[in-house]
This record gives structure tokens, sequence and C-alpha cells, in this order.
């Protein structure tokens, strides 16, 4: 076996490789975007376009992925040029919505994050036993109120209740339907700082896996690149020669 039929070899074997890390990535980001849904249902105070927009770009990007994957086993299988060429087109292609992506949630965060506190305020001037989103969002991050619980006494709802604050920001809140003030036993600290931070966090974790997924794509181009230049230099070498 020659030299080149070896680094052909390796490097087939290199794009196996990369298919399989790269096909663990499709599935990474597709349960991304069920984690999205699920993770933004705690909150019930973000805009649902911005939540879904995500969700349905990360499940496209993840259709790709997958297609890409089988085309690049096919091509290295084949050892067919034009295959592992548009190989390469789809994965510059999901390299810029990955990009682009990224971008759009690094320019909306600050938005998204301004939006809870207003949403949250206009959820607390509303708030009955009907409407249970502050009651979920209160039991979940141990918080009473926006910025604190003093924001009840501004409500409607407090003054149906004055001296209490709702059930959901007591200490042991599956037994309560309200929390006398004068007892002290209730969460004092407010919602908005942790929700802001969860949501923070959600969408960091969403951009840092988009960045790896960059960078394992990055990997694959060159990949695929190399084996095509040498399948081109294999086929243009004389026949003698291929031996």
């Amino acid at each position: 076996m020659s030299y080149q039929d070896q680094e052909t070899k390796y490097t087939k074997c290199s794009l196996y490789s990369f298919n399989f890390l790269f096909f663990f990535a499709a599935v990474t980001v597709f349960s991304l975007g069920i984690w999205l849904i699920f993770a933004m249902k705690k909150v019930g105070l973000i805009d649902e376009f911005h939540v879904y927009f995500v969700v349905y770009c990360l499940f496209a990007i993840g259709i790709c992925i997958i297609a890409s994957c089988v085309l690049s086993c096919c091509g290295t299988w084949k050892e067919d040029k034009i295959i592992l060429y548009v190989f390469i087109v789809i994965m510059w292609i999901i390299l810029v919505l990955e990009l682009m992506l990224a971008i759009w949630i690094f320019y909306n965060i600050d938005q998204i994050k301004n939006s809870i506190h207003g949403s949250m305020s206009h959820k607390m001037s509303l708030y009955s036993v009907n409407d249970t989103t502050m009651d979920n969002i209160q039991s979940y991050y141990d918080c009473c109120g926006v910025g604190n619980y003093t924001d009840w006494y501004s409500t409607r709802w407090y003054y149906q209740h004055v001296g209490n604050v709702p059930g959901s920001c007591c200490y042991d809140n599956s037994y309560h339907d309200t929390c006398s003030i004068t007892s002290g036993k209730f969460y004092h600290k407010g919602c908005v700082s942790k929700v802001v931070y969860y949501v923070g966090y959600t969408y960091s974790i969403i951009m840092a896996i988009l960045l790896v997924t960059l960078f394992v794509q990055v990997v694959g181009i060159t990949i695929a690149y190399t084996l095509t230049r040498l399948l081109k230099e294999y086929n243009a070498l004389p026949v003698d020669n291929k031996d």
C-alpha cells in the first residue's frame, strides 16, 4: 500500500469518527430545543416568539446535521468527491445558521431579560386564583414579589388580603392559601433576579454548545476537504502508480 493510500485511509477513518461525533452533536442540539421548551415553561413570562424561534432554529440545525452526516458517510464510503463537496457546502450553511442564531441570542438576551420585569409586574397586578403564573414562579424559585415581598402591597389582590402575601410565598406553601406578614414565615427576596439569572444561564448554555459545535464543524470541513484533495490527486495518478 502506497503512502497516499495510507493517508487516504486514515483521512476516511477520521471522517467516519467525525460523523459519529457530529451525530452526537445533532442529538444534543435536538435535546437543547426540547429542554428550552420545558425550561421556559418554568418561567412563563417570556414572549413565546423568542422561545419558539430559538427552538425551531435548533430543530432545523439538528435536521441539517443529520442530513450532512448521511451525506458524509456515503461520500466517504463511495469515495465520491461530488457528495463530499455537497457535504462541505451544507456544513458551511449549518455553520452560518449556528453563528447567526448565537448572534441573535447575544443581541436579544438583554431585551428578553428586561421584558421579564414588566411581565412579572403585569402578572402580579392581575393575580388571581385562576392565574397560577406567579404562584408557579414563587414556589419554584423560593421567592416573593418582583423586587421583594413588598411589591404585593400595591396589587389589587393585597387590598382584599391586607397583611398577607400569597401562599406560594410561604416556606411551606403546600398548606397555606396566604401567609401573614407578621409571621415572617415567607420568602422575603424577590423573584426577578432569580428568573433573570435562570434565563441568562439557559441561553448561555445554548450559545456555548453552538460555539462548540461550530468548532467541531470546522474540523469536519477540514477533514472532508483533505479527503477530496487526496481523492483528486489519486485519480490524477497514472494507473500503474495506483497499485
